[in-house]
C-alpha cells in the first residue's frame, strides 16, 4: 500500500519550524540573529547537552501517573554561535518498528524505521542569516534564508534579561511574579523566576486561585534555559525540561553542517510513495 504524504510533511516541517524557535526581544542579538527553542546564539559559549522532558498526571480516578516522553533531545552550540537542535523518536512499541521504503523520482530509494520518519534536526547559523532543517530520514535539507549574513558578537544584554522580570515589565493583576535567585543547575549558576496565573471570576470556584505556574531557570554563563517547570492546578499536570548530560566544549563541526549525500532544496513531489513493512512479524510466503 502507497500514500502520498507530501503535503502533511510539509505542514509538520512548518510547525515544527515556527515552534522552535521563539521570538525573543529584538536587543538580544544582531538584527536578523535568533536562537533555536532556548538557547542564546552567543559565540564563544560552545557545549552539547540533553533535554530531559518529564511529566505527570492525575487521571480520572484521582490518581497520579507519570508519562514517558516520545522524543529525546539533543542541542550543541559551537564556538561561533551555531546551534542543532535535535528531535530524536523513541522506539516504544511494533509500530516504531515498521520498516519504510521512499521511492524518489530519480530512483533514490531509502528504507528506514517508521519511527524516524518525525526526527528532524534544526541548524540555527546567525552569521550566515540561515535556519537549516535537515530530515536524517528522507535523506534531504531545507535551507531558510532568515536575513542578510550578520557579525556575530557579545550580546547587547544578558541572556536571562529576556526572562526575567525588570522594573519596565507591566503584567496583569491575576499574574505573580517571584525573583527565586541564583543557584548552581549541573553545576551552573542559573537565576529563578516563578510566573503563578490566578483564576478570574471566569473561572469559578477557581476565582483567586492559583491556576497555572511557570517556574523558569536562566543561565547567563551558558546562555540557555536550564530548566522549565510548569503546572496545571485544574487538571494536576506537572512538565519538567531540563539540560543535562552538560559537556563544556566545541562540538564536532559535522553537527552544524549538511551530509555530503543529502538533496538541498528538493522538490518533495506529491506522490512520493511510502510503504510500510512490518520487520516484526514474519514476511508472507509466495
Amino acid at each position: 500500500m502507497t500514500f502520498p504524504f507530501s503535503q502533511s510533511l510539509r505542514s509538520a516541517a512548518g510547525t515544527l519550524l515556527i515552534a522552535m524557535i521563539p521570538t525573543l526581544a529584538a536587543s538580544q542579538l544582531p538584527k536578523g540573529c535568533i536562537g533555536i527553542g532556548y538557547l542564546g546564539a552567543e559565540p564563544g559559549k560552545p557545549f552539547s547537552a540533553q533535554i530531559i522532558t518529564s511529566s505527570k498526571g492525575r487521571t480520572e480516578a484521582g490518581e497520579t501517573k507519570s508519562d514517558v516522553s516520545l522524543v529525546d533531545n539533543f542541542v550543541a552550540r559551537d564556538r561561533d554561535g551555531r546551534i542543532r537542535d535535535e528531535k530524536r523518536p523513541r522506539e516504544l512499541n511494533s509500530q516504531s518498528n515498521r520498516i519504510v521504503t521512499l521511492t524518489w523520482p530519480d530512483g533514490t530509494i531509502r528504507s528506514i524505521a517508521q519511527s524516524t520518519l518525525s526526527q528532524m534536526i534544526m541548524i540555527s547559523d546567525c552569521s550566515a542569516g540561515t535556519v537549516i532543517q535537515i530530515s536524517p530520514a528522507m535523506g534531504y535539507a531545507i535551507i531558510h534564508h532568515q536575513s542578510e549574513r550578520q557579525q556575530t558578537g557579545p550580546p547587547r544584554v544578558p541572556y536571562s534579561a529576556h526572562f526575567l522580570p525588570n522594573a519596565n515589565t507591566k503584567s496583569s493583576p491575576n499574574l505573580l511574579v517571584e525573583d527565586l535567585g541564583i543557584r548552581d543547575i549541573e553545576g551552573i549558576p542559573a537565576h529563578g523566576v516563578r510566573y503563578t496565573t490566578l483564576g478570574t471570576e471566569a473561572d469559578g470556584d477557581w476565582n483567586g486561585k492559583p491556576l497555572r505556574e511557570s517556574e523558569q531557570w536562566v543561565s547567563d554563563e551558558l546562555a540557555a534555559m536550564m530548566l522549565i517547570i510548569e503546572k496545571d492546578f485544574r487538571t494536576g499536570r506537572d512538565t519538567r525540561r531540563e539540560l543535562a548530560n552538560i559537556r563544556r566544549g566545541d562540538p564536532d563541526p559535522s553537527l552544524f553542517a549538511i551530509p555530503p549525500d543529502f538533496k538541498i532544496d528538493p522538490k518533495i513531489p506529491e506522490d512520493l510513495p511510502r510503504e510500510f513493512h512490518d520487520r516484526s512479524r514474519p514476511s508472507p510466503q509466495h
